[in-house]
């Protein structure tokens, strides 16, 4: 559930509580950069990119009431991908195996064409080539920051990889990500004015800014958000107060990561026990065995009634601006209710598998029954023939050896009689009748 699984040295730094001050309840987890580490997949992904832009069903913000053609919008739009630099591609492995993806591009893109550009990083990053190359990295860093002999519980949590869907027109798109989510920081000289005309090309309202006293603002909305600092970029630092305009926007931003790992821890263990429940119902009518057994879903229940505990966001901060943005956060994810359903799918799924454990331990428990119910009869076979024996006392009870061989097949096939129809009753299938 935390850091432990990590080598020590390959744990993402603790945010400053000076600056920061809240932590991630799923741990800090294990961070690569891509800028660095692996250039060629940040090129790929730009190439996937500029790919998009003339993609017909892609809303890359050109309108007719732009004084530039379609033509020439898209042109400009090309370069601006092709030459612009990327600032950060992290990818941060945590531990109960989600990762969460920071990809920001440095400051300069013009206003009017911030859309376009983040919806061609967004949707290139959905396509197969790209998705599987952050896979990659990602599974690369977390085969090595993963401490060796860690037990079962990576078999046990094994989720099946994402799939590949095509559309009416052959384009192919992976489901390795969800969404995401589109980020404005205006932290440069000049931004400040600009912030009213973001939030309405973006479609929020002023009741959705969030206040953070010492930080600033955030503009929240579902897919996309506007962070504005505290201090006016450009403006300079004012009496002690001395943070940059990055500094000031940090907890936000880590408010934000921390609301993103928790919906997609939420969302990958509900998808997993969903697959489960498929798999058993399978075997159910199919009448063979499948999935996992009762011992590995008891165990599977905990590690996800484990997420689903630690990922309530009351639990992480008291401070009312961080509770207000999870609250919205929360709200438009349905993180409570994946939460529920969540604990629902582990009962269920339990449950079912329980039922049939017991009902093989039942169908076990009539046969050791049967077999002892057997040995009896057979012990009171030979009680009665020894009370025989002895009753007589060298006379006959029965004058004729005929009878009396009559007489002891009559007991025999009696008590023979009585023991079957107890085993056909100890084995009968009882069912409820319904009513209509």
């Amino acid at each position: 559930m935390g850091d432990s699984i990590f080598r020590s040295d390959m744990v993402a730094p603790d945010p400053d509580i000076g600056v920061v001050g809240i932590r991630n309840p799923l741990g800090q987890g294990t961070t690569v950069s891509l800028t660095d580490r692996s250039p060629t997949i940040v090129q790929l992904w730009r190439d996937a990119a500029i790919a998009q832009v003339r993609r017909p069903e892609l809303d890359t913000g050109w309108s007719a009431q732009q004084t530039v053609s379609r033509a020439e919008y898209d042109n400009n739009l090309e370069e601006l991908i092709r030459q612009h630099p990327v600032r950060k591609c992290d990818l941060t492995v945590y531990a109960v195996g989600v990762v969460y993806l920071h990809f920001e591009l440095d400051s300069g893109i013009p206003v009017d064409q911030i859309s376009g550009v983040s919806e061609c990083f967004e949707y290139a990053a959905y396509t197969p080539p790209v998705a599987r190359a952050l896979y990659a990295a990602a599974e690369w860093r977390a085969a090595l920051a993963v401490m060796k002999n860690q037990g079962s519980l990576p078999a046990l949590t094994k989720r099946k990889p994402a799939a590949d869907i095509t559309d009416a027109r052959g384009y192919v798109e992976s489901q390795l990500f969800k969404s995401m989510t589109h980020l404005v920081l205006c932290v440069d000289e000049g931004d400040q004015a600009q912030i009213p005309h973001l939030m309405e090309s973006r479609g929020i309202g002023s009741a959705d800014s969030i206040k953070f006293e010492y930080h600033g603002r955030l503009h929240y909305g579902w897919s996309a958000c506007v962070v504005e600092p505290r201090t006016v970029p450009g403006a300079g630092a004012v009496g002690q107060y001395t943070w940059s305009p990055e500094e000031e926007i940090a907890r936000m931003m880590d408010c934000v990561q921390i609301a993103h790992v928790c919906q997609g821890a939420c969302e990958a263990f509900l998808s997993l026990f969903l697959d489960e429940i498929r798999e058993q119902v399978d075997g159910y009518v199919s009448e063979q065995r499948r999935g996992r057994n009762a011992s590995a879903l008891n165990r599977l229940r905990t590690v996800a009634l484990a997420v689903a505990n630690l990922t309530n966001f009351n639990l992480i901060t008291q401070a009312a601006e961080d509770r207000e943005y999870f609250r919205k956060f929360g709200s438009d994810a349905l993180i409570a209710e994946t939460q529920q359903m969540l604990r629902d799918a582990c009962e269920t799924l339990y449950s079912a598998q329980e039922a049939e454990v017991q009902k093989e331990l039942s169908g076990r428990q009539n046969v050791l029954n049967s077999i002892v119910l057997l040995l009896a009869s057979f012990a009171l076979i030979s009680t009665t023939v020894d009370s025989y024996d002895f009753i007589r006392d060298e006379e006959a009870l029965i004058a004729q050896q005929a009878h009396r061989v009559r007489f002891l097949a009559e007991l025999v096939i009696a008590l023979a009689s009585t023991v079957i129809a107890i085993i056909l009753l100890l084995n009968r299938p009882w069912r409820n009748k319904s009513r209509h």
